[in-house]
């Protein structure tokens, strides 16, 4: 079944500024929305063309997820978002149920990167004659980047800028314990108790301060958007703390620097993460043989609490690249 729907099928709209200028799709069975560039006469840099950006979101993330990052992203680049297997709709389901997925038995990361070429070569979005693109990932959409650079056979295309945020070489004592919780609550079948438990652990207690009145309506939305399948699967696969496993953040920082599959890369993390801690990212991004930037007054939602913040560093990263 999800191979009679692969290709590229219309859904529904988004309710952001971006999407007015573009038709939300499905591309290889997964929604998707490819935006910009919205200034055209800024897609130039230096006589090139800027190259297109492919953004991907952390485990409970969908498209809407993005609505106060994708114009600026889209400014003077091509953008794609796709929703990661077991994310949101995950795989696109038939007459625009939203939140019913066809195929969530494998969520592992091998399972996910041949996912990202198959989404990459049915979009359309890659030049042939300069088969470059830039990549932005989050969390579990960071793992996934890293997985489809150090697992899949993108060729001919090549990826110039990787930027990952909240990935850690060792996700320490807090990360771990977090994991089980989670684990424990998707094993139990309660989502909702699940998506309180993310939300508690990804965000500092200053941001959840000012935000409390608004972190029901968050549970609220994310809850509706999700599946219990899909992050199940996705939490269940896609998590190990064996270095010697292919999939590890470390195992797949290694392997990236000695295939050199990314020709730079960025990790960006919250000073106040505990998901994925500031020393342990460090370390990862020496092992990638990347650079690596700490933000002041974020934890492990980077993109969310230092908005603005993670958006120049994102950006400063992929535009200095095209120099």
């Amino acid at each position: 079944m999800v191979g009679a729907r692969r290709g590229l099928l219309l859904v529904r709209s988004l309710s952001t500024a971006a999407a007015a200028s573009s038709s939300p799709l499905t591309i290889h069975g997964h929604r998707a929305l490819v935006v910009g560039p919205i200034r055209p006469q800024s897609h130039l840099v230096a006589g090139q063309l800027r190259p297109p950006l492919v953004l991907m979101g952390g485990t409970a993330q969908w498209l809407d997820s993005w609505q106060g990052h994708i114009t600026a992203l889209a400014q003077s680049r091509r953008v794609l978002v796709y929703e990661i297997r077991g994310q949101g709709g995950g795989l696109a389901a038939p007459d625009g149920e939203s939140n019913q997925q066809y195929d969530v038995a494998d969520c592992s990361l091998p399972r996910h990167a041949a996912d990202f070429a198959d989404v990459l070569r049915a979009s359309g979005l890659v030049d042939s004659a300069e088969p470059v693109i830039d990549v932005c990932a989050f969390s579990f959409g960071g793992r996934v980047a890293m997985a489809a650079a150090s697992l899949a056979d993108l060729a001919p295309v090549r990826i110039r800028s990787l930027v990952v945020t909240g990935v850690a070489a060792d996700r320490g004592a807090s990360g771990r314990l977090a994991l089980l919780s989670w684990r424990a609550s998707l094993a139990a079948g309660d989502l909702r108790g699940f998506v309180w438990r993310l939300i508690l652990d990804t965000h500092s207690p200053r941001y959840l301060a000012a935000q409390e009145a608004n972190v029901p309506k968050w549970i609220d939305a994310v809850t509706k958007a999700n599946s219990l399948e899909g992050l199940r699967g996705i939490v269940e696969m896609t998590h190990t703390e064996d270095p010697s496993d292919p999939t590890h953040p470390l195992a797949m920082a290694q392997s990236l620097r000695r295939r050199g599959s990314v020709e730079r890369g960025l990790l960006l993390v919250g000073e106040e993460d505990t998901l994925s801690p500031r020393d342990a990212a460090f370390s990862l991004a020496e092992a990638a043989g990347w650079e690596c930037k700490s933000i002041e007054g974020a934890a492990h939602a980077v993109p969310i609490e230092q908005a603005v913040k993670w958006r120049r560093a994102v950006l400063e990263f992929c535009d200095r690249s095209t120099s």
